[in-house]
C-alpha cells in the first residue's frame, strides 16, 4: 500500500483504470503551500564575496577546516609498471570535505575511518571560474556544484593558472526541528604545496518555501532585493535508484549541476519591472520490485519533473514576488539501475 501511495504521488499509476485509455492519464496535482511575501525571508549575506588580498604561495602544512586537498590515487591493480617506467606525475588536485573522500574517487576500497568523514547531506564544491584572481573583484563561479572539485596542477599549466586557486564550499544543514541554514565557505588553494587558508566562513537562515516528493525541498533567504534559492534534490538511495544529478538553466544562458546534497541559485528583481527565472529539472524513480536484490541491476518506474524558481516586481506590488512550481514532464518509463 505504502509503494502504492509514492508511485501515485510520482504519477506513475493511474487514477482511472488504464485499459479504458490509450494515453497516459495526467498525474495528480502537487499539493504545494504558497510562498511567503518576499520581507518574510530571512535576511543578511547570501553568498558574493569581494576577493581579498592574493597570496603568492602556501606552505604545505597550512590547513582549512573542512576542505581537504589531494591528488588523484589510482586503485592498486591499476598501478603496477614496469620497474623502469617512472610513476606519472598528478595532473589534477583534489578538493573535498575530507581525505577519504578523494581517496575513494578512482577506487571502490573503504578505508577504516570512512564514515566518520561522510556527513547526511554531501557538501557541494566549486571552482572559481577566472583563471587568475584579482583582489578587489567580486568572485564568479563554474556551474558545476559536485562534493570533489578538480583544480589544474600548477606546474604543469602554469602558463594559464595562477598557483593559489580559490575554492567555494556549500553545505545544507537542518535540524530535527525543520530549522535549515547554508553554511558557505571559501578558501584559498596552493595547487603545488597542497597548502590551504580559510578566507571566510558564514551561515545563511533559510526559510521553506516549496516542497516536493521524494524529500524534494526548496528553501529561500534575501539580501536587499536579491534571492537565494537553496534545492535539496530528491533523497538518493537504492530505493529510489540514485537519481540522476540535478540540471539547471538560468539568467543569460547560463547552466549548470548539481551532483552533491544542495543546489543554490541566486535570483534578483532590484526595481520594478525586472523579473529572473530559472528551470531545475531531475527525476524521481521508484523500485518496480521493493524486494528484488538482483546484482546486475534493479527495475525501476521513473519520472522526470521540473521545477521553477522566479522573482518579478510590477508596478502593482509593493515589494519582489517569489514564484515556485513543480510539474511532471513526459511520460512514465521503466528502467534498470
Amino acid at each position: 500500500m505504502k509503494r502504492a501511495l509514492v508511485l501515485l504521488a510520482m504519477g506513475l499509476l493511474p487514477l482511472v483504470d488504464r485499459s479504458a485509455h490509450a494515453d497516459t492519464p495526467a498525474p495528480p496535482p502537487i499539493v504545494a503551500k504558497a510562498s511567503p511575501p518576499f520581507h518574510a525571508l530571512p535576511e543578511g549575506w547570501i553568498g558574493d564575496l569581494k576577493i581579498p588580498a592574493v597570496p603568492d604561495r602556501l606552505p604545505a602544512k597550512e590547513r582549512a577546516e573542512g576542505f581537504a586537498a589531494g591528488y588523484p590515487t589510482m586503485p592498486a591493480a591499476r598501478e603496477k609498471r614496469r620497474p623502469s617506467v617512472p610513476a606519472p606525475e598528478p595532473t589534477m588536485v583534489l578538493v573535498s570535505s575530507s581525505t577519504a573522500a578523494i581517496k575513494r574517487m578512482f577506487s571502490s576500497t573503504r578505508d577504516e575511518g570512512d564514515a566518520r568523514d561522510e556527513a547526511p547531506v554531501p557538501a557541494c564544491f566549486m571552482i572559481s571560474a577566472g583563471t587568475r584572481e584579482a583582489e578587489g573583484n567580486m568572485a564568479s563561479w563554474t556551474g558545476g556544484f559536485t562534493t570533489i572539485a578538480n583544480l589544474p596542477v600548477w606546474s604543469a599549466e602554469s602558463t594559464y593558472f595562477s598557483r593559489v586557486r580559490l575554492v567555494r564550499k556549500e553545505r545544507l544543514i537542518r535540524d530535527d526541528a525543520g530549522h535549515a541554514s547554508l553554511e558557505i565557505a571559501h578558501a584559498w588553494v596552493d595547487t603545488a604545496s597542497l597548502g590551504m587558508r580559510l578566507i571566510d566562513r558564514r551561515h545563511v537562515t533559510l526559510a521553506e518555501v516549496q516542497a516536493g516528493p521524494s524529500g524534494l525541498v526548496v528553501y529561500a533567504a534575501r539580501e536587499g532585493k536579491r534571492v537565494l534559492f537553496v534545492l535539496r534534490p530528491p533523497n538518493a538511495s537504492p530505493d529510489n535508484g540514485f537519481p540522476l544529478p540535478l540540471m539547471f538553466t538560468g539568467e543569460g544562458g547560463s547552466s549548470g549541476s548539481s551532483q552533491c546534497g544542495s543546489l543554490a541559485i541566486q535570483l534578483r528583481a532590484e526595481r520594478v519591472g525586472d523579473a529572473q527565472m530559472s528551470t531545475v529539472t531531475g527525476e524521481l524513480a521508484v523500485p518496480v520490485d521493493p524486494d528484488a536484490t538482483a546484482s546486475t541491476g534493479r527495475e525501476f518506474q521513473t519520472r522526470s519533473f521540473r521545477l521553477t524558481l522566479s522573482t518579478s516586481w510590477l508596478s502593482r506590488d509593493p515589494e519582489p514576488v517569489l514564484g515556485t512550481s513543480f510539474g511532471w514532464f513526459g511520460k512514465p518509463r521503466t528502467d534498470l539501475r
